[in-house]
C-alpha cells in the first residue's frame, strides 16, 4: 500500500520571497498542480507528496483513518461495476432528467394501488406508461454511456455525461414533460385526481428546487474549503492495482482534485430521497410523511449506496458525505419553513433557483481565471 501520509515536502519552484507575494488562491492552484503531477509521475514507492497540504489537521487525519477501510476495500469486478452506478449517478446529468420522472412514477404507482384498494376508478395508465417509456430510454442510454466510460472508450455519448449545458436543458425537459402529463391532463379528471396530480407534480419538481439550493451551498463550501480528495493521496499504481475501474478516481484526481468537501453527489442523492418520504402524503389530507415505510427504506438505501460508493472510489472522506447529506436536509427544513415545501411548488420555482446557481457558478469561474 502506498497511501501518502507524513511525507517530505515538495521542492518549490519559486523562491520564498516571490512566493510570499502570491495570493492564497494562486498558491493553492500551484499546490494542486504539483500534487497531481506527483500522483501521475511517482512510482508506488515514491514519497514526494506534501503532508502539510494533504493532512493539514488532526481532524483530517482522524477522518482519513475512519475512511481508510472503505478506501482500501477491493470488490470483485462485476460488483464494483454495479456499485459504480449509485456511487456516481447522482453527480451526473441523468439525475436532473431521471430524478423527477422517477419520483413521479413512484407517486403515481402508489396512488394507483391506493385508489384500487379504496375502490376508486381512476385511470393513471397513460401518464404512468409514458413516464415509464421515457425513464427506460434514459436509463438505457445512461448505462450504455457509463459502460463505455468505465472501459475508457472515448465514445461521444460518454463525453456528454458531465456537460454543464445539459444540466440547464434538463430543467425544461423534466418540468415540461411532467407539466404536460400531470398538470394538463388533470383538468380532464375528477377533482380528487386533479388534486393528486397537482401534488405529484409539485413533489417531483421539488427535487429540482431542493437540488439547486443544495448544490449552491455545496459549491460555496467547496470553494471555501478546497479539501483534497482521497484519490490524490494514493499513487496511480496503487489505485490501478486495487480498483477494478481506476478511471473514476484517476479522473477525479486530475480534474477536481480539491473538491472533496462536502460531497455534491451525496447531497444530490439526499435531495432526491427527501421527497420520496412524502409520497405517502399524496393520497391523504395530511402532509406529514410516514417514517416507517418501504419508501423510507428505499430513500435511505439510495443515500447509503451513494455515500459508501463515493468513499469506496476515493472521491470523498466520511465527513464529506455526512455533511453533503446534512446539507440537503438543512436546505429542506429552511425551504419548508419559508413556505417552499414539497407541495408548495409552482412550475417556475426550480427555474428561478437554477438561475441563481448558474449565475454563481459563472461568476466563480470568471474569478478563478
Amino acid at each position: 500500500m502506498s497511501a501518502i501520509t507524513n511525507k517530505p515536502s515538495l521542492v518549490r519552484s519559486v523562491s520564498s520571497s516571490s512566493f510570499s507575494h502570491q495570493s492564497k488562491e494562486s498558491r493553492h492552484h500551484e499546490d494542486t498542480a504539483r500534487i497531481i503531477l506527483c500522483v501521475e509521475n511517482r512510482s508506488s514507492s515514491c514519497n514526494r507528496c506534501n503532508a502539510s497540504i494533504l493532512s493539514s489537521s488532526t481532524l483530517d487525519r482522524i477522518d482519513m483513518e475512519l475512511s481508510k477501510w472503505l478506501f482500501e476495500l477491493s470488490l470483485p469486478k462485476e460488483v464494483e461495476a454495479i456499485f459504480s452506478v449509485p456511487a456516481c449517478f447522482f453527480g451526473l446529468i441523468p439525475t436532473v432528467y431521471l430524478g423527477p420522472i422517477g419520483l413521479a412514477i413512484l407517486a403515481l404507482s402508489h396512488g394507483y394501488s391506493y385508489n384500487d384498494k379504496v375502490g376508486g376508478n381512476y385511470n393513471y395508465n397513460y401518464a404512468l406508461t409514458m413516464l415509464w417509456i421515457i425513464a427506460v430510454i434514459l436509463s438505457v442510454t445512461f448505462l450504455a454511456a457509463w459502460t463505455f466510460f468505465l472501459r475508457g472508450t472515448r465514445w461521444p455519448l460518454a463525453q456528454f455525461l458531465g456537460k454543464k449545458i445539459l444540466y440547464l436543458v434538463g430543467f425544461p425537459w423534466s418540468i415540461g414533460i411532467l407539466y404536460l402529463l400531470l398538470k394538463k391532463s388533470s383538468s380532464r379528471h375528477s377533482q380528487y385526481q386533479q388534486l393528486h396530480y397537482n401534488k405529484v407534480f409539485s413533489l417531483a419538481i421539488y427535487s429540482l428546487y431542493l437540488w439547486c439550493w443544495t448544490v449552491l451551498i455545496v459549491l460555496v463550501l467547496k470553494r471555501w474549503s478546497k479539501r483534497y480528495r482521497p484519490c490524490v493521496k494514493y499513487s496511480r499504481q496503487w489505485i490501478i492495482a486495487n480498483k477494478s475501474f481506476p478511471v473514476i478516481p484517476i479522473m477525479l484526481s486530475k480534474t477536481q482534485a480539491d473538491e472533496s468537501f462536502p460531497s455534491g453527489d451525496v447531497a444530490s442523492a439526499a435531495a432526491l430521497a427527501i421527497p420520496m418520504l412524502y409520497i405517502d402524503s399524496t393520497n391523504t389530507t395530511t402532509e406529514f410523511p410516514l417514517n416507517l415505510s418501504t419508501l423510507t427504506f428505499l430513500a435511505g438505501t439510495m443515500v447509503f449506496l451513494a455515500s459508501t460508493g463515493r468513499v469506496y472510489f476515493l472521491a470523498h472522506h466520511v465527513a464529506d458525505v455526512l455533511v453533503g447529506a446534512l446539507t440537503a436536509g438543512f436546505v429542506h427544513l429552511i425551504s419548508t419553513y419559508m413556505g417552499f415545501g414539497v407541495f408548495d411548488m409552482q412550475w417556475w420555482y426550480p427555474f428561478a433557483a437554477n438561475a441563481v446557481v448558474a449565475t454563481y457558478a459563472k461568476l466563480s469561474e470568471k474569478k478563478s481565471k
